[in-house]
């Protein structure tokens, strides 16, 4: 009767386990990875779609297509039918995203009131203009009693709210990258001055970079 290595078989029992573990959790592995581009690539999908024809979310909870002609003429009419839930959910996650944005905005100290003061000031020299144009001798709104630039040092980072966003409407796309980057930062509560200070290092950087053109 032939003798077996009881010691062998069991190290060889646990290799085996081991290797075929491993190539399961490779198996495993590869199809989250397909699950995750494949969800990449259907939000982008359903973005293009929302965005294309101009889907909105009704009062009833169901969805309406503003350019459905066009979606209908481009063949996509059925994919928006057959991803109603998904386009809903994209639509309601971008809104809940746009909110919490915006309560940050709005939780900026100093910032509704700077911009009330800019369009004071924006008010008075439009009526200051028209009394020109029209010969009048007097002004029909009072001039404001506060300098928007007082405030502006007052509040340093409703300050660099205004300069981020003013950087991110540049007409150069790099340029307005930088501002958008530096905007966002801010919006969500990193050091003003430190994003101040990249920004400038990257405006720099980019000055540098194109000084030959």
């Amino acid at each position: 009767m032939k003798k077996y290595n009881l010691s062998n078989i069991m190290k060889r029992a646990w290799e085996i386990k081991k290797q075929k573990l491993k190539n399961i959790f490779s198996i495993c592995l590869r199809m989250a990875w397909k699950e995750a581009k494949e969800g990449v690539i259907m939000k982008e999908e359903i973005k293009r779609l929302v965005e294309t024809y101009r889907i909105q979310e009704r009062e009833d909870g169901m969805i309406r297509v503003m350019d459905v002609n066009k979606a209908q003429a481009s063949g996509d009419l059925k994919m928006i039918k057959g991803n109603k839930q998904a386009i809903l959910d994209y639509i309601r996650n971008e809104k809940r995203v746009a909110n919490e944005r915006q309560h940050k905005i709005d939780s900026i100290e100093g910032l509704s009131e700077i911009e009330a003061c800019m369009d004071a000031w924006a008010e008075w020299h439009a009526d200051f203009d028209r009394m020109v144009d029209t010969g009048r001798s007097y002004m029909t709104v009072k001039k404001p009693s506060t300098e928007v630039a007082e405030l502006r040092k007052k509040y340093p980072v409703a300050d660099a709210y205004l300069i981020a966003d003013k950087e991110s409407r540049r007409s150069n796309y790099e340029l307005a990258t930088i501002g958008k980057k530096g905007l966002e930062r801010i919006i969500n509560g990193e050091d003003y001055k430190k994003v101040l200070d990249d920004m400038k290092k990257e405006r720099a950087a980019f000055t540098e970079s194109h000084i030959w053109e």
